[in-house]
């Protein structure tokens, strides 16, 4: 899960670096941030598994 998200950010992130536009923004917020929340719960589920 962490190459995909490492690729997603970096295949992404670009964008966002070098475009002032709101547009741009927002479709790359579409597509990293659900990314970024199910990354998130899948290490709490995993940190919450070991306990």
């Amino acid at each position: 899960m962490r190459t995909e998200g490492g690729s997603i950010s970096y295949s992404q992130g670009g964008v966002v670096l070098s475009s002032t536009n709101e547009a741009d923004r927002i479709d790359v917020a579409n597509v990293v941030i659900p990314h970024a929340i199910a990354m998130t719960v899948h290490i709490l589920n995993h940190a919450a598994d070991r306990f």
